[in-house]
């Protein structure tokens, strides 16, 4: 079963954040896993070796889906990153506004002369 997960992180922080988690996934180097399998069933497949490179495949299946989720998660997170980048490009930006002290010209401030 799979459940989702949220995390906050600073807007800013959100490129280095899906960047982490792609380099994540580049470590599973799913290559690598195949090779390992063209390689054993062409050494002289034997029925014990068929076996063991189907188990192989049903694993390296796992790790494309797990692959799969992550990347559709990391895909999510920067097209909502992107929609705020955009949003905020067209919004101008809110100045804040300028306080203006107004001074009765009946007063009299303490320490000036008349």
């Amino acid at each position: 079963m799979r459940v989702h997960v949220s995390q906050s992180v600073e807007l800013e922080s959100v490129p280095k954040h899906v960047a982490r988690k792609l380099e994540e996934n580049a470590e599973l180097d799913v290559s690598e896993h195949i090779y390992y399998i063209v390689e054993v069933l062409q050494s002289n497949a034997t029925f014990h070796k068929v076996g063991f490179c189907v188990e192989k495949i049903a694993e390296l299946r796992n790790k494309l889906i797990e692959l799969d989720f992550s990347l559709q998660d990391c895909s999510s997170v920067l097209a909502g990153y992107a929609e705020v980048l955009e949003k905020q490009a067209s919004t101008p930006a809110q100045e804040a506004p300028e306080v203006v002290e107004q001074v009765d010209d009946d007063s009299v401030i303490e320490g000036e002369d008349e």
